[in-house]
């Protein structure tokens, strides 16, 4: 018997120990990255992706040059549809 409250004892202490690491720690990664997220500023324009519509900074935006003109675009698969479509 005291084998088994032994067994049960190490059980609760180790639930414990990852409660603690997924509660306190993890958050604490999450928190970090969202922060150093927001500390790189977008200062360029937004521009309209063709395709689907959604407003992209023009840095992150993927342009693609088609009838003269450079379009840009929030995704290579919105890019990719694009073309696709004119041919």
């Amino acid at each position: 018997m005291g084998g088994f409250v032994r067994f049960l004892a190490l059980l609760l202490l180790a639930l414990l120990v990852r409660l603690f690491f997924v509660n306190w720690l993890r958050p604490r990664t999450a928190r970090r990255q969202s922060v150093q997220r927001q500390k790189t500023p977008r200062t360029g324009t937004m521009l309209r992706d063709p395709h689907c519509g959604t407003y992209v900074a023009s840095e992150l935006a993927i342009p693609a040059k088609t009838g003269g003109q450079t379009l840009h675009f929030c995704s290579q698969q919105c890019r990719d549809l694009y073309l696709e479509s004119l041919q």
